[in-house]
């Protein structure tokens, strides 16, 4: 599916508004299975904003919102019994997201949602919400098959994604959200699955609730081949839809944001990026995520966050940055005396060194002979 220009994103902006009446909302274009996502709109744009400037819609959305932000609430309950009469049924969702004015945002705003109103106006929301969730798996599964046809082989979480920004079929998020899994949503197609019944799904949890006590956090899915015997990071995105998905479901925190340094590596925070890019440009020779158990007689599942070869020794290199939580606080400590015991060369390193050192005063260590192995900034 070749990707959509700009002319013809401002053109099916165009195009919907003058079939419905109204310019689309970000949620509406995402809830269209025949359009764009947003993701186009703002590559192509800058922001969704920028693209109904483009397509001289702007300024009439400013107008609608306030024409719509006049109407009582029982002027917009009986809008909604007049397009209910004009379908002669209760319209599905979807129906009332593309085609009626005000749009179906007013409603959610005004009454907190599209089945609240229904309700109001003395509907059996119970069996209109079943039958909302119905016809969308049916669509969607629908959609999914189109796509298999199309590529003709089984459509994997990237093939979903890639053809919604193209402004085919549902996101990855909706399909996860509907069925479970890509996993079950491939079963129900009757597509041959990416991911076979045989993978166990317990194991795969295990493993992730394994390697975040290994590495004291959630792990990076550009981690998983650190460990051995765990599923591929595919076969994760395949099941679960996304890493963080997969993160949910074993009871893990999301990674919220993830940095690369120059040399590709993964960093979990503002501050390993810069050591990592610092190390990269001076051309020392560093790893990253080394376990402490390679290097020190322990159990522990600890990783120094950096280790530098310099002047024929190995540094090792700890940020230490949830300042103030007891038990951080004391995997700190234990990490320190462990160093020290072992006779280990330890750079530690504190969000406030940040504020108060140059970056080459705080790796320091790293460009002279020290005696003393255990090494802090005062």
């Amino acid at each position: 599916m070749k990707a959509i220009s700009p002319l013809e994103l401002i053109k099916v902006l165009q195009e919907y508004y003058i079939k419905y009446d109204k310019v689309p909302s970000v949620d509406e274009i995402n809830n269209d299975s025949n359009l764009p996502s947003q993701s186009p709109f703002i590559s192509k744009f800058g922001s969704y904003k920028n693209a109904l400037k483009a397509a001289g819609l702007y300024e009439l959305k400013k107008d609608n919102k306030r024409k719509h932000g006049d109407y009582s609430d029982e002027a917009l309950l009986e809008k909604l019994r007049i397009f209910i009469s004009s379908k002669e049924r209760i319209p599905y969702n979807n129906e009332v997201r593309i085609g009626m004015s005000p749009s179906l945002s007013v409603y959610e705003r005004r009454f907190g949602s599209y089945y609240n109103a229904l309700k109001m106006i003395g509907y059996d929301i119970g069996i209109q919400k079943q039958a909302d969730t119905d016809r969308k798996r049916k669509s969607m599964l629908e959609k999914y098959k189109e796509l298999a046809a199309s590529l003709q082989r089984t459509p994997t979480s990237r093939d979903i994604a890639k053809a919604k920004k193209d402004g085919f079929g549902y996101s990855v998020k909706a399909y996860t959200d509907n069925f479970g899994s890509i996993n079950e949503l491939q079963l129900l197609s009757q597509v041959n699955p990416t991911v076979l019944r045989k993978i166990d799904k317990d194991k795969m949890l295990k493993d992730l609730v394994r390697m975040s006590e290994e590495l004291g956090r959630s792990p990076l899915m550009v981690e998983l081949p650190k460990f051995s015997n765990v599923f591929k990071a595919s076969t994760y995105l395949n099941y679960f839809g996304s890493w963080n998905n997969a993160l949910i479901e074993a009871g893990l925190s999301t990674n919220k944001r993830q940095y690369y340094s120059k040399n590709g590596d993964a960093c979990l925070s503002y501050y390993e990026l810069i050591i990592a890019n610092y190390l990269y440009d001076k051309k020392f020779n560093y790893r990253k995520e080394v376990r402490y158990s390679d290097y020190i007689d322990t159990k522990r599942n600890y990783r120094f966050d950096f280790m530098v070869e310099s002047k024929g020794e190995n540094i090792f290199i700890e940020i230490f940055g949830i300042v103030g939580k007891d038990d951080y606080y004391i995997k700190t400590e234990d990490k320190i005396n462990l160093c020290r015991q072992s006779n280990i060369h330890l750079v530690e390193i504190y969000p406030t060194d940040f504020k108060s050192h140059s970056i080459d005063e705080i790796l320091s260590p790293l460009h002279a002979t020290v005696k003393d192995k255990v090494i802090a900034l005062v």
